[in-house]
């Protein structure tokens, strides 16, 4: 969010809140908790642009 108010952009950016453009990737764990060396092994399950799905890891039968 303060990056955001710094460049005058927190009424469009910064936070997840309905209204604002949301540009967001969900992976299947907490990078900040992740082992260094499993780091690469993170899995991308979604990305959001501007709040649309742009990409959704297809499910496993």
């Amino acid at each position: 969010m303060g990056s955001a108010r710094q460049l005058g952009l927190d009424k469009r950016v910064g936070s997840l809140v309905p209204g604002k453009d949301a540009d967001i990737v969900v992976v299947d764990r907490n990078p900040l908790e992740t082992e260094l060396l499993e780091i690469e092994s993170t899995q991308v399950l979604r990305t959001m642009v501007a709040g649309e799905t742009v990409y959704q890891q297809p499910q496993a039968p």
